[in-house]
């Protein structure tokens, strides 16, 4: 039954989107990041290679590979992109049932883990309607998690190495997993293996993501001198770090960008060395200011938790046209966004208190498979994964009101919650039976 719902749910919003409409393209697929990707797969079939596109250093390209892969056999076609994407989320279902019921011993785990999955808008929406990362990045991920499962208690070189590769095709997809390598390297070291065995997985899953993403480092190291990814880290924290400080002294962005010294650099022709300067002034100004930041931060992280799937049903499962949010600063304030909220209840059908309730009820499944780890003595996945869903929730706060951040942790969610089906619905029978005893 899951599994029909996915895929009748899937096709439904797929073929209701259009992609085929060259009018639907145009207006709506490629918007934003969409167009960029689109425009470097574009440039990869002319025979244009990565050095010859710095005004797409602040990407990565695995997305785009993927991309031009799919429009070198369609003649370009975003509409197989989008069907391939969908079939992706339908196939992330029967994962994600695979992935509980191995953590958990229990078939019924994986089934309520599949279900929660399942009715999740947010990854369906993004995957039949959107030219973006977020699909194939998740997808990717969740195969990192489904075969570090299986194999974490492995002493095997070769499967470690494998966990590295899959973390660092990630990487190529969104740099925002090139950190993350820290959770399994400081599971291992938590493990009772010996210090050699430790070592040596370790260094295989180094090996693995390094081995990766190198390839990539080179190029830009070659061609800007910096041998990084890509030039994102730096200019996301610096633009947060000038809306913390647009907040503190009650300006909009802009003032406090060209307050912050944006105007310096901004005209330095090498995009690495302009981001390297703006991390630089974020991090200057975040050590001398912690508060402000933090504040900001905080906010961020509260919004991803808070977030929840109301604009997926509207304004993209439902094609309504979202309101134009037009501020002075330039970016809406946290309790701007609930006010909002609050004041569009109707206007909003009363979804947003519904998918509340959803949403609590999701984190109360989440909190019970926790529980249910901790009693089997199984603490080191339950630290794996808090630390997992940690660090997405903290590496994209300044981000996290966009609801497609939180599709990575989504599927964490079910797998988890699968088991915390399982305790709660043991607690109900004895509830009941208690009851039955009583009349």
């Amino acid at each position: 039954m899951v599994l029909v719902f996915t895929v009748l749910s899937r096709i439904t919003v797929y073929l209701i989107g259009q992609p085929w409409n060259q009018e639907v393209v145009e207006h709506q697929i490629l918007d934003g990041d969409a167009l960029v990707y689109d425009r470097i797969a574009r440039g990869f079939l002319n025979g244009i290679w990565i050095t010859d596109m710095p005004w797409a250093v602040d990407r990565t390209f695995g997305y785009p590979f993927f991309l031009t892969a799919v429009y070198a056999i369609s003649n370009n076609a975003i509409w197989l992109v989008l069907a391939l994407q969908t079939l992706m989320n339908i196939s992330m279902v029967p994962m994600v049932y695979m992935a509980s019921k191995s953590l958990f011993g229990s078939q019924k785990s994986g089934t309520f883990a599949a279900g929660l999955f399942a009715f999740s808008a947010i990854p369906l929406a993004w995957a039949t309607r959107s030219l973006f990362t977020e699909t194939l990045f998740a997808f990717v991920f969740l195969s990192f998690i489904i075969v570090y499962l299986r194999i974490w208690k492995s002493e095997s070189f070769w499967w470690f190495l494998l966990l590295g590769a899959l973390l660092g095709i990630g990487t190529i997809i969104r740099s925002v997993l090139q950190f993350f390598v820290v959770i399994p390297l400081a599971i291992i070291l938590l493990q009772d293996r010996t210090v050699r065995r430790k070592i040596l997985v370790g260094l295989a899953t180094l090996l693995g993501l390094l081995g990766t993403i190198a390839p990539f480092q080179i190029i830009n190291y070659q061609q800007y001198g910096h041998y990084s990814l890509s030039t994102i880290s730096g200019n996301v924290l610096f633009k947060s770090i000038a809306q913390a400080k647009a907040i503190t002294d009650g300006t909009n962005f802009y003032s406090a960008r060209d307050a912050l010294g944006w105007q310096d650099w901004e005209k330095i022709k090498n995009p690495f060395d302009r981001s390297a300067i703006a991390k630089d002034e974020g991090i200057k100004y975040m050590l001398k200011n912690p508060q402000d930041f933090g504040s900001l931060h905080m906010l961020g992280m509260v919004s991803f938790l808070i977030g929840t799937e109301k604009s997926s049903y509207l304004y993209v499962i439902a094609k309504q046209e979202p309101q134009e949010l037009s501020y002075s600063r330039g970016f809406e304030l946290f309790s701007e966004r609930i006010l909002r909220n609050l004041k569009n209840f109707q206007k909003e059908y009363f979804l947003t208190p519904i998918l509340v309730v959803k949403l609590l009820g999701e984190y109360a499944l989440v909190a019970a498979g926790l529980i249910v780890l901790i009693r089997r003595k199984q603490k080191a996945l339950a630290l794996f994964l808090i630390l997992s869903i940690g660090y997405f929730i903290f590496v994209t706060a300044f981000q996290g009101r966009a609801p497609r951040y939180k599709i990575p942790v989504i599927p964490l969610y079910a797998i988890i919650g699968g088991g915390g089906a399982i305790l709660i619905k043991a607690y109900l029978s004895e509830w009941k039976d208690s009851l039955k005893r009583k009349n």
